[in-house]
Parts: C-alpha cells; structure tokens; sequence
C-alpha cells in the first residue's frame, strides 16, 4: 500500500471511527480505486506479496485482561482468534488480485500464560492454534526450551512433526542439535525455500541472538552457533537456490539485528523478536527493513511487497511516512471480531486449564479467570536495574511463604528481575472494581518447571555467610551492568546502597572476563524486625564484610541454580550453597514443601494476594503502599572505580620525575 493510502484510510478512519483496520483498506480501494503499488514501480515488472508477522506470543491466547474479556464495554488486547479473523481477511482482501499472504512467527510462542502448563499434560496448544490459524514459517525463541529440548520435542511431535514441517517448516540455522538428540527427529530445517503462487520464490532462515542463548540454559545439549557466521552460510545457501528475497526470522532483538544486516549483505527482512519492541515504524540498517510487534499478539505487523523481476529490487509498500499514526502495525483489540472455530478450540485448552488449576490449588481457584483479589494501583516492573513496586511484592510474597512451608525465619530473598513477565495491571473497567484474575497474574511469574515437572520454578532454601550475601549483591551489580536487567535481582529484607560504576575495573582482552572490584556495593543493611520491612533505621544493622554467621536465604530454583556459576568464572565471587548447619548442599535436596508438593513462586504470590486486607464486601485488596519503591536499592552514582588506580599511577609517575627533576637539578649545582 503506498502512502497515498494510508492517507486515503486515515481520512475514511475519521469518518468512520469506530471501523476495523481491515474494513478501512477496504472501503479506500473501493471508493478511490486505490493500488498497492507506488508510482515508483512499473506495474509489469513487479510482483506484489504480503508478510504477516508476530513475535513472543508467549502463550498468550486469549485477550487480557481476562476480568475484562466478555464484558460489553471490556477493552483488552490480544487473542488468537482475533489473529485469526485477522489472517483471514487479510488473504481473502488479497485474494482479489492473486496476491499470496505469508504468516510468520520470530519464536517464544511457548511460556507466558499458564496456557503452557499444558505442555507438560501432552498437549501443544499455542503452535496448534497458530497452525490452525494460518501461520506458514516459524523460529524458536529461548523459552520454546523452558522445559527442555527433550520436552520440546514431544510438544512438536504431538502437533505432528516431522510430518508437519511440510506444512509448516520451522527454521532454525544456528541451533546445533546433538548427534542423536531426539529433537534432531523433529524435522527443523537450516533455511527454507518457499514457491509462491505468483511465481516468486523467498527464502526464509532463523536465528537465535547471542542474548536469547544466554538465557536459555535448560537448552542443554543444544547449543548456538556463532549467529553472523550462520548468517552468512544461509544467505549464501539461498543464494544458491536462486531465491528472490531472504527474509531471517531473528530472535535477537533490534540491536542485534541491526548489527546483521551491517555484517552480513544479502538480508532484505529481518522479523525480529525477543526484546518484545513494539517498533512503529521499521529500522533500516544497511538497506535491510527490521521490524517487530511487541509480544502477546498486541500487534500484527503487515508487510505490504513489490519485487521488481528486472532491477531485482524490494520496495515496502507501506513504509510509514513521518506522521507518527503511520505504521504498518494492526492492533489486536476488542474491534476485531473472534474467528468461531478458533475460539471453539481455544475454549477446548481453557476447559483444560481449569482443571489442571484446580487440581493445582486444590480447588481455590476453580477457573483461570476467577478474580483473586482488587487493587486500586499498578504494580510495575519498571524501572530496569533497579528495585521494582513488583519486585518487592513478589519477593515478600516469597518470603511469607517461604516462612509458612518451612517454620522458619527467612533473612533474605532474592528474585530476578527476568522471571517476572510484566506489570500487574487491574482492570480498568468501573464494574470490576479492579480485579485481578488467576491468569493475568500467574502470567506474570508462572515460568518453568521443577524437577517434579509440574508448572511453576519451585522455591529453595539454602545458607549463605554474610560475606557470600554481599558477594551475591556484588554479582547483581556486576551480572546486570554486563548482561541486562534480566539479572538484576530484587530483594527483601535488604536495603543496599550501590554504585554500579565501581562494578569492575576492566575485562581480559579477547577472553571478555570480567574483572570485578567487589567494591559495587558501599553498604548492606538487614532488616531485623518480623514481617514486611519498614523504613525505620533501628530496624536495620549493617552487614560487614568478613561476617560469616549464616544466614537463611530463599530464591527460586532457576535463580539459584545461577548463583554459583559467577564463582566459577571469578574466583573471588565464589558461593558454597549451605544447610543450616554449613554442610555444602546440592540444590535439588533445598527445594522447599509444601503439604508434600514443591512450593511455587506464583503459588505463594496467588497465596499472598488472597491474604491481602479485605474490603467490605470480603474481597482482598492490594496494600496501596506497594506502588512505589521503598528503597531497597538506593543507586548512588560516583565516579568509574578504574578512576582510582589510574590517579594512583598518575601521582606516582608525578612523583617519580618530581624527585628525578630534583635529583638532576642537585647534581648539576654540584658540578657548577
């Protein structure tokens, strides 16, 4: 579409307000006789086709928020049935003139929602519903490996492949499958060659970014190559088979993604993911278009085509002009009507869910959008690299049921910032006085599994000296300065004043080791009083280097299984997880139970939301005190600690031609 267009739909949207994206195109083409092609192009040498595109839908089927869905006046976003009415005007509009639709997915369809417990009851409902739906070529993200490539593999076999990697092909270029590997079976190709019905021939390859691999370690044995140089070996590849337009379905993020288009000539589309960017308009980089839509199918990207058979040339139809409503983004709302027969079987995975979550909390939740509790605020997870509203309320959720299971005191808790998925929004809708469903919340921190393979990373109990407390801060500081806020950990029962330019003095050359300053952390102060912690400064005494009482720390199983990996590469950060009694530990023997089952992390927010105070009417309402940050990690910005050294040497080298200056000037009074 060209932007003459969009300006022609813009004005019909003015008349029309309340009409859908698709409706608009519509009634522009019929009422201005209106052709996807820019004046730019001969008409008898292009060859038009649309691209469809989403990325980390993370499980996220039915619109949220759920207290919201079926209401008259409810406004939520997502679902995909709504994605597959979308699909399907979209190819019955191109239809008229023959043109073909692709429908792509740049990976991380799996994990988010607690639609992805399934997955561990042999069921496979978000790539059955995005089959179901239209989609033709997908990627893997890091969480496709959340329960495992063995696990993965039995998801994609219950949805038929290798089989269906006829209809569908998934392609994955750096994903090194062992020799063996089950998952090897599964049909996953290098790169893709697509023929369409137009004659024109696009070839497709995956990646996955340096950034998703390092955050997939239950992956295991499946490993990542070198991304550029995979780059580089598929569009070469393509090359070969004689396509007409590579199109890499990246799940790297935007800066990454720029960096391939910059090193590897040859890629004319990256559909990017992972960084969940909702990227307005695309980025251009070396003449590559980079786009994506944000995550849990709030957007479609549509990608309107024309390749020129002579000059070779691929021209965007729809690139957004500098208005900043322009944008080849649909949104995924309440407008968008719900395809029938996939809602039907999106209903099926719902019924499903209900009573695995029932079975789960032994029946006080009953539904997954039964309301658990009201709030009056937002609990973000922002700001990054720092304490977070919802990082506090999740760490003490964690500790009052950690303290519950275990009979015991509990210092400190530690949480990343990473596994927890989102903000915790109410309702908005006056009606519901802003309910909080089961599924909007467990959507927020139901990641993983434990080694008893149900849903949810369980908690742990384990004992830390004093001195390897304030290394684990140290590791915060330094692990999120160098890798992203994925890392950052939030707290409780700790207030710590810290600066991160004193993380490290510099990393080994070529090796990129870091190596740190343990001085990131100025002070730690633990909090002494029962229950959630106040402000009060008698509350608190300091936590001294060298202290080496043990103390009573709880995380999650993912989380802690991390803690001593940093010790291995920095010897000067080393951890020894401890009982009670300072004997070394393996984790698995720390897992914390509860009435016989491993206690979850989302099980203890539920637990900590429904125990919140009640209002007259009996239902639980959030402490309104939990909006903002309490000052758990205080950033106090000093100068880089390399600083130090270097005015060291400085003054000594000062001193030294000082004093050879003076000791020059002495000898030549003697000699005169």
């Amino acid at each position: 579409m060209s932007k003459l267009t969009n300006n022609i739909r813009r004005v019909v949207s003015l008349i029309l307000p309340n009409s859908k994206p698709l409706l608009l195109l519509a009634l522009s083409v019929i009422f201005f006789g209106v052709v996807g092609v820019t004046s730019g192009q001969d008409s008898s040498n292009t060859i038009n086709f649309t691209i469809l595109h989403t990325n980390d839908e993370h499980a996220a089927l039915v619109p949220r928020p759920l207290s919201d869905y079926g209401l008259a006046d409810g406004q939520t976003n997502g679902g995909i049935a709504r994605v597959a009415t979308l699909i399907n005007e979209i190819r019955t509009q191109k239809a008229v003139s023959s043109e073909p639709v692709l429908v792509v997915s740049a990976g991380d369809f799996i994990s988010g929602s607690p639609f992805s417990w399934l997955n561990l009851q042999n069921e496979a409902p978000e790539l059955t519903l995005m089959i179901e739906s239209g989609y033709d070529v997908i990627t893997l993200g890091n969480h496709e490996f959340d329960y495992g490539p063995e696990m993965l593999a039995n998801y994609l076999k219950i949805i038929g492949y290798p089989e269906m990697a006829l209809q569908v092909p998934i392609v994955a270029s750096n994903t090194l499958i062992t020799e063996g590997h089950i998952l090897g079976e599964m049909g996953i190709q290098q790169t893709h060659v697509k023929r369409l019905s137009n004659g024109l021939i696009i070839g497709f390859f995956g990646l996955m970014g340096k950034h998703a691999a390092d955050v997939a370690p239950m992956a295991k044995p499946i490993t990542f190559a070198d991304q550029v140089e995979s780059a580089r070996k598929s569009v070469a590849d393509l090359q070969n088979e004689g396509v007409d337009v590579i199109v890499l379905l990246s799940h790297s993020g935007e800066g990454e993604e720029a960096a391939f288009a910059e090193a590897v000539p040859g890629i004319d589309v990256i559909i990017g993911g992972h960084t969940h960017s909702v990227l307005s308009k695309p980025i251009i980089s070396n003449g590559t278009i980079i786009v994506q839509t944000g995550t849990e199918f709030q957007y479609v990207g549509q990608l309107e085509f024309a390749f020129n058979t002579e000059t070779k040339e691929l021209e965007m139809l729809n690139m957004p002009g500098d208005d900043p409503d322009d944008t080849y983004l649909i949104k995924i709302d309440q407008n968008i009507a719900e395809d029938p027969r996939i809602k039907v079987l999106t209903d099926q995975y719902s019924e499903k869910l209900n009573k695995l979550v029932s079975d789960m909390t032994n029946g006080r939740v009953s539904q997954i959008d039964q309301t658990i509790a009201q709030s009056e605020v937002t609990l973000k997870r922002t700001p990054i690299m720092s304490e977070t509203p919802l990082g506090n309320f999740i760490a003490d959720a964690m500790l009052f049921g950690a303290e519950e299971a275990t009979n015991s005191r509990v210092d400190f808790v530690f949480q990343a910032s990473g596994v927890i998925r989102g903000d915790m929004i109410p309702s908005p809708n006056p009606s519901t006085n802003g309910a909080l469903s089961f599924y909007d919340v467990s959507s927020l921190i139901g990641l993983g599994s434990g080694p008893d393979g149900k849903p949810g990373y369980p908690m742990v109990s384990i004992y830390f000296t004093g001195e390897e407390i304030r290394r684990i801060l140290e590791i915060t500081v330094l692990l999120s300065e160098m890798m992203g806020d994925t890392y950052f950990l939030q707290n409780s029962r700790l207030k710590i004043d810290f600066d991160p330019n004193r993380a490290m003095y510099f990393r080994i050359p070529f090796k990129g080791t870091p190596i740190p300053t343990g001085k990131a952390i100025l002070e730690a102060r633990m909090y002494t009083g029962e229950g959630r912690q106040t402000n009060i400064t008698d509350d608190y005494v300091t936590l001294n280097k060298g202290d080496e009482t043990l103390y009573h720390v709880v995380s999650d199983y993912y989380n802690a299984s991390f803690l001593p990996m940093v010790g291995e590469i920095v010897p000067s950060l080393k951890l020894v997880m401890k009982d009670e009694n300072g004997n070394p530990v393996d984790l698995k023997d720390r897992i914390i139970y509860k009435n016989g089952s491993e206690a979850k992390v989302w099980e203890a927010v539920v637990s900590y939301l429904m125990q919140q105070p009640q209002n007259e009417s009996g239902v639980p309402v959030v402490d309104a005190t939990y909006e903002n940050v309490e000052g758990r990690w205080n950033k106090i910005d000093g100068p880089s600690v390399i600083l130090f050294p270097v005015i060291i040497l400085i003054g000594t080298l000062g001193i030294i031609i000082f004093l050879i200056v003076l000791i020059r000037k002495r000898r030549r009074a003697r000699i005169s």
